[in-house]
């Protein structure tokens, strides 16, 4: 069974991966650390011949599969060298570009439940996006078209109550579809170049 983890654990590999690279006797590099590139958090070290910025980044990667094309959140802890100038004074600085420097080490987890959990197999990750496609494709069959006019007209006064909608008219409907939960008031090609959107969510 794959290991799920949370933001703490993923906090706590981003801790023991800078207390590893300080163990080997490396100083934080302040200089190198001001200013901000999108990244969750970085702390830059140096050996004095070289610097190592460990980050925690943010990605959205796509899948394309035949039972999924989209994207999914990721955390990706990563390692990169870059070469030390060997300026030592607290008042210089120096920018060092993430994604610029020599790869060492990355780490990547997938978001499970809305950057909750993760998990750091892929194949799990497409394990449950493909049963997540599934039951959709299911549900998705299981919708269906409501035709009792008076069904219809309960619906439309329910429409005319939302904020915009006030004047739709039965005409304007092109059909109402029963989803899990509620209805889906979808419009006329017509209607919806004159005055309303695709459709509604009641």
């Amino acid at each position: 069974m794959t290991k799920v983890i949370f933001s703490k654990d993923i906090r706590k590999a981003f801790t023991d991966k800078v207390n590893e690279y300080l163990a080997k006797g490396m100083e934080i590099s302040v200089r190198t650390m001001s200013g901000s590139q999108g990244e969750i958090g970085k702390i830059d070290l140096t050996d004095g011949h070289n610097i190592y910025r460990i980050r925690l980044e943010r990605e959205h990667r796509f899948i394309d599969r035949d039972f999924f094309y989209g994207g999914i959140d990721t955390i990706e802890l990563i390692v990169e060298k870059y070469e030390d100038d060997g300026r030592d004074a607290l008042d210089t600085w120096g920018t060092l570009w993430s994604g610029k420097g020599e790869l060492i080490e990355e780490k990547t987890w997938y978001s499970i439940a809305a950057r909750r959990a993760f998990t750091d197999s892929l194949d799990e990750i497409l394990r449950l996006l493909k049963i997540r496609t599934s039951r959709r494709r299911n549900r998705e069959i299981e919708r269906k078209e409501i035709t009792d006019s008076k069904r219809i007209s309960l619906l439309l006064k329910i429409v005319k109550k939302r904020k915009g909608y006030s004047s739709t008219t039965k005409k304007q409907i092109e059909k109402i579809i029963k989803t899990d939960p509620g209805y889906m008031v979808i419009f006329t090609k017509e209607s919806r170049k004159m005055t309303v959107r695709y459709g509604v969510r009641i």
